[in-house]
């Protein structure tokens, strides 16, 4: 290398020339901005200037969504449906009254009541004393009078005497065992004009079937049988193995029937100064027990 002052050589790593003394370089610091300044450009070209557009939309697109999601529930439409698709209050299969848990009357020893006379009772605790039929499908059992049907069809009991005018019909019923889908057992109010009329104006049948289906037909001197109270699960009504007190009243032209102290339904039956008989079936393949059985008729004092 030669000084650029004098033009005498001089070695290449020298900072001044040995001849002259003239400054050969201006340690100047090695700068690094220009590899910075190159990554700063290259960060700033590897986002596509379409990114950030794309980006934009999206977001306003999310707002859209956002907004219009707030609208329509605020709106109802996205509000819960229940399977009643119109909407309606569900009204009730048959005309039975609501169920109530009002105070029943008095059923046993009732007799205090002024008017109310006992026309039959029997606890069965003595079976030589009971005035109802014993046979091979009827027996009292440990104070409890059974009564069995062991194939198709039903096995009849009856009450013989008559019932004149308003009654009440109380006793506690117990199904033993019922073969599912086809046990059960019914209890019918049969109401005539008078003792010696030769035909019924009015019969009530009420059954209890072992799925603990509860309903009332009835029919005329025809036979028509048509639903009065359609086939409901009443709540408190037991089971098989379960014991129901059974409570059936009968005041002018209405029956009310109670099942262990709890209001069920009322329905329409002819009563005042009719006279009536009371029986019951055992269906199919089925043991019921009944106890305390009480009837009653109202006197005019």
């Amino acid at each position: 290398m030669r000084c650029s002052n004098c033009g005498n050589e001089v070695p290449e790593t020298a900072n001044v020339c040995g001849y002259c003394g003239h400054r050969l370089k201006t340690n100047k610091p090695v700068s690094t901005s220009q590899p910075e300044t190159h990554q700063v450009q290259q960060t700033s070209r590897g986002i596509p200037g379409w990114v950030w557009g794309l980006g934009g939309l999206l977001l306003v697109g999310g707002i859209v969504v956002v907004a219009g999601f707030i609208f329509l529930g605020a709106s109802g439409l996205f509000a819960p449906t229940s399977n009643n698709q119109s909407n309606q209050p569900v009204e009730p299969a048959a005309p039975i009254q609501v169920v109530t848990t009002a105070t029943p009357p008095s059923a046993v020893s009732s007799s205090s009541e002024a008017g109310w006379v006992v026309v039959f009772e029997d606890d069965f605790s003595n079976p030589n004393e009971t005035e109802l039929e014993i046979n091979e499908l009827r027996e009292i059992v440990d104070g409890e009078y059974r009564q069995r049907m062991d194939g198709g069809g039903y096995s009849a009991g009856e009450i013989l005497l008559p019932v004149h005018g308003n009654f009440r019909v109380s006793f506690d019923i117990r199904m033993i065992y019922a073969e599912s889908g086809l046990g059960g057992w019914d209890f019918s109010i049969l109401t005539q004009e008078t003792e010696s009329s030769k035909e019924f104006t009015v019969w009530s049948q009420m059954s209890l079937l072992e799925n603990g289906n509860l309903f009332v037909t009835n029919t005329d001197a025809n036979f028509d049988w048509r639903p009065i109270v359609e086939e409901t699960v009443f709540p408190g009504v037991g089971g098989v193995g379960e014991v129901n007190q059974v409570l059936i009243e009968g005041v002018d032209s209405t029956i009310t029937v109670w099942f262990n102290h709890r209001e069920l339904f009322q329905f329409d039956h002819p009563v005042d100064g009719l006279v009536h008989y009371f029986g019951w079936s055992v269906l199919n393949v089925t043991e019921v027990g009944f106890d305390n059985f009480v009837i009653e008729e109202y006197r005019i004092p």
